[in-house]
């Protein structure tokens, strides 16, 4: 996990990002995370839209920095009118790029995600239990899953894999189980865990394995603002995605969002970290139950209290801090978002946690007028050292 930032008025937009990136094995648990990945890019020449990428380092194994420097190129100066109709193109762009995303990759890209869900799943059951008694194993996995297909059935169907035959998606599961549970398991639950594998391509699932923000200005928008997809894997032909975000500032005045790691942001806009929070509203429902309240009433009144606690977390922190954000010019625009990124990252190396948030923080400042502006970005050479790959860059936009 890592943390990006966007901060949004009618200035402009500023995204933060820090640099920190982890690597899955798909058939384990076992990761590694750097502390130098690029994951803020320019997405255009022309025109001010930019990009962020968090989640899974790459996408069917083609890193995301090279993939969103391709599209650029390809992009040249092209231009269209809203932000929305650039978010289109991109993920066309991907979707439908057989020699970037040969049928091979994708397959293997869906075989991936099951394989990781799985693994998840199993390290989840298994969590805890001293004994090897099989019996334990297979009833606490059954449970597990039947919770789990229960919630997925309640959701939408995603439209846009609708015509993915079943057998694609059995093909990949059927691979992705002989990975990961032990054969005696896996016979018994084999049935189950193909339909919890349908579920979560077929559903509306939101915990896809990236997250991209695209971020800026159409030709024919005044005002910022940034949508936020959680994407992949492929599914045959198809790439599964799903919108989780839009944010726009034209009603609004001023947005701040955080991307994955959300704690420390949610303390500081809202006063309360959002773990306390849970914990306050389930221990008045546990004293409630305590002293003989009703459920029924239990119910009531934990909504009541809790209505009571979002109107305080707005009047004294969130509101305050929202109002001022609206009038930032776009240079404290990138102060702030840096600094967010910087509280979480220095919560993570003073805490137990993981420091699954760290290194340096790359920060781009989008306006209508001044296009896409880098106020902080790290180098991987040093540019004292390198004038002729700047020579190249003047010479390539024809810089005087």
């Amino acid at each position: 996990m890592t943390t990006e930032i966007s901060v949004v008025n009618r200035n402009g937009i500023a995204l933060a990002a820090d640099s920190a990136s982890t690597f899955y094995h798909p058939l384990n648990l076992h990761s590694k995370t750097y502390n130098s990945a690029n994951k803020l890019f320019m997405l255009s020449y022309s025109e001010p839209i930019g990009i962020m990428i968090y989640g899974q380092a790459d996408l069917a194994g083609i890193p995301w920095e090279p993939l969103c420097k391709y599209y650029r190129e390809t992009l040249g100066l092209n231009a269209f009118s809203s932000l929305k109709e650039y978010a289109s193109h991109f993920l066309t762009f991907i979707e439908e790029n057989e020699d970037l995303f040969p049928a091979n990759a994708r397959e293997s890209s869906l075989q991936n995600f099951f394989s990781h869900v799985f693994q998840a799943l199993w390290a989840y059951v298994t969590q805890g239990i001293m004994t090897t008694d099989e019996k334990q194993f297979l009833g606490r996995l059954e449970h597990e899953i039947a919770l789990a297909c229960t919630r997925l059935k309640e959701a939408p169907y995603d439209e846009d894999v609708m015509d993915i035959s079943d057998g694609v998606i059995d093909k990949s599961i059927d691979v992705a189980l002989e990975g990961v549970f032990p054969s005696s398991v896996l016979n018994s639950v084999r049935n189950q865990l193909h339909t919890l594998g349908k579920f979560l391509i077929q559903k509306g699932y939101e915990e896809l394995p990236v997250g991209i923000v695209l971020a800026g200005y159409g030709t024919r928008e005044i005002f910022g603002s940034v949508l936020h997809y959680k994407i992949g894997p492929f599914v045959g032909h198809k790439l599964k995605k799903r919108l989780i975000s839009e944010d726009s500032v034209a009603e609004l005045g001023a947005v701040v969002r955080a991307y994955a790691q959300q704690d420390v942001i949610s303390l500081f806009m809202n006063g309360i970290d959002a773990t306390i929070y849970r914990a306050v509203l389930d221990n008045v429902a546990e004293i409630l139950r305590g002293v003989g309240v009703a459920d029924e009433k239990i119910h009531d009144i934990t909504a009541s209290f809790q209505d009571k606690l979002a109107k305080m977390m707005q009047d004294f922190s969130s509101a305050q801090v929202m109002e001022a954000i609206r009038y930032l010019p776009k240079e404290e625009l990138a102060t702030f978002a840096e600094a967010l990124v910087a509280l979480t990252v220095l919560k993570r190396h003073v805490s137990l946690d993981s420091e699954t948030v760290g290194g340096p923080v790359d920060v781009a400042v989008l306006s209508k007028g001044d296009g896409f502006v880098w106020v902080k970005r790290k180098h991987y050479f040093d540019p004292n050292l390198n004038p002729y790959y700047f020579a190249r860059l003047k010479a390539k936009f024809q810089v005087p």
